[in-house]
């Protein structure tokens, strides 16, 4: 049973979010969820946090980010960056793309994104599903919940709501089952 919960926005957020002007780390709405993953009973306090999108957010172990301009240690191509980090080795994975071709063009300058490439994103998914440790969880932001990867269960999902002809911002937390076909065969 996954439960549900609606984080409503002020109307600063949704002025700035219009416009383009705040990545999901600085929002209101990403702060409430963050504070509740972190006092969860998941939570593995100095575990590893791998972030492929990271733009300038700061709270992953591991950061990644195309545009040279961020603050993220890394700047390769998410797919390639995440294939090169080690099975099960991350705790937590943050998935927060652009997931509009304005956003995507605003930060990246390329007009099209990885939600219209469906290649593209179960090649990200996959590997996401790779990197976590077993338990490991993913917060990734969209606007579906959709994983590509049947090693993860969805457990929570908060809608982030508008309030506007703009689309909410869907939440979703994944687990990665304890076990895998892998383990099972050794």
């Amino acid at each position: 049973m996954c439960a549900v919960e609606v984080v409503n926005l002020d109307i600063s957020y949704i002025r700035d979010a219009w416009m383009g002007k705040r990545d999901t780390h600085e929002t209101r709405y990403f702060a409430a969820i963050w504070k509740e993953i972190i006092s969860s009973d998941f939570w593995v306090p100095n575990g590893v946090i791998v972030d492929p999108f990271a733009r300038n957010c700061r709270i992953g172990t591991f950061t990644n980010d195309l545009n040279p301009e961020t603050l993220a240690d890394d700047h390769e191509d998410a797919l390639e960056w995440l294939k090169a980090l080690e099975s099960d080795s991350a705790d937590f994975a943050i998935l927060d793309p652009p997931f509009s071709d304005v956003a995507n063009e605003r930060i990246y300058g390329m007009k099209t994104n990885l939600y219209t490439d469906a290649t593209y994103f179960k090649g990200v998914m996959m590997e996401l599903g790779r990197i976590l440790k077993p338990g490991g969880r993913l917060l990734r932001f969209g606007y579906t919940t959709s994983n590509l990867n049947r090693t993860l269960v969805i457990e929570r999902l908060w809608v982030a709501n508008f309030f506007s002809p703009r689309n909410d911002v869907l939440v979703s937390l994944f687990r990665k089952d304890s076990h895998t076909l892998r383990e099972w065969s050794s």
